[in-house]
Order: C-alpha cells, then sequence, then structure tokens
C-alpha cells in the first residue's frame, strides 16, 4: 500500500514523505531550507497508523465507504497487535529473551 504523510521541519514548512508498505525511509530532506530530519519508527503498529492515516485522507476527499473500511481494518490490526504484546507482556520474559517456544505458546 502506497501512502502519503507529512513531517514538520525547523523551519516550519512541512515536507511530503511518501511511504511504501509498512518500510519508513530513513530520512527526508526539507526543499527550503535544505535540512535532512532523520526519521524513527513510531512505538506501536506502523501498519496500523498509516491505515488510518489513508482513511483520514479518504474521508477528506469524499470517499466514506473506503474511509469506513479501512478504519475497521486498522481497529480490528491494532487490538491483535496489543493482545500478541500483552501476551508477551504476561509470559514473564523480555522479548529478547523469548525462545521459539514461548512465542508459539
Amino acid at each position: 500500500m502506497k501512502s502519503s504523510t507529512t513531517v514538520p521541519c525547523a523551519c516550519g514548512k512541512q515536507i511530503p514523505l511518501e511511504i511504501n508498505g509498512s518500510q519508513l525511509p530513513e530520512h527526508a530532506k526539507c526543499p527550503d531550507c535544505g535540512a535532512t530530519i532523520y526519521l524513527i519508527a513510531p512505538l506501536g503498529n506502523i501498519v496500523t497508523k498509516l491505515l488510518m492515516a489513508r482513511a483520514k485522507h479518504e474521508l477528506q476527499h469524499n470517499d466514506a465507504t473506503i474511509s469506513t473500511l479501512l478504519s475497521a481494518v486498522a481497529v480490528e490490526a491494532e487490538m491483535a497487535y496489543l493482545f500478541s504484546k500483552w501476551k508477551e507482556i504476561d509470559s514473564g520474559k523480555l522479548p529478547a529473551d523469548q525462545t521459539p517456544e514461548d512465542r508459539k505458546a
């Protein structure tokens, strides 16, 4: 899925950013001041954040049906992500210490 978002620069300009799939680019360059902004992955599930951004974009362009569908998918995906996250926390082990058997359980 291809989506777009903006990143604020120190000069006040909003830099457009194109995202393909769930891979974030490493940096964005401001066309006005030439500053390079290095991007880090946000906390949480990036795919659901991108789905919600796309749903917002579709709603702004008067496509309520696709917006509703994308929002529902994003909410379900976030719930599945949080369920998996809390199951890992309940196991009592840090993510780095978990074995494949722990993850399977």
